[in-house]
């Protein structure tokens, strides 16, 4: 874990902390963002630990925006969607 010197008050930036960490701690740092719901684990990476593409990138901000719009989505909307769905 890093250590810091401190004389009587310790205050770090999150970017000092983090560039601190080793590799192990930053994914430990990441599983505690994901298990305490900061972040979707299907958004920073993918199943084998590599960085995702600017097509993945993207596709997951829309993802992200239907997600966060879904009470506003009418009954047009969801029937539009699910043929998309029925295609694959």
């Amino acid at each position: 874990m890093p250590k810091f010197e401190i004389d009587d008050y310790l205050d770090i930036n999150p970017d000092e902390f983090l560039i601190q960490c080793s590799d192990k701690e930053i994914k430990d740092v990441i599983d505690i963002l994901i298990t305490e719901g900061h972040i979707d684990k299907k958004d920073h990476i993918d199943g084998f630990g590599t960085k995702k593409n600017i097509f993945d990138t993207v596709f997951g901000d829309i993802m992200t925006k239907l997600r966060e719009n879904r009470l506003k989505i009418t009954n047009d909307d969801m029937e539009g969607i699910l043929s998309i769905l029925k295609k694959y």
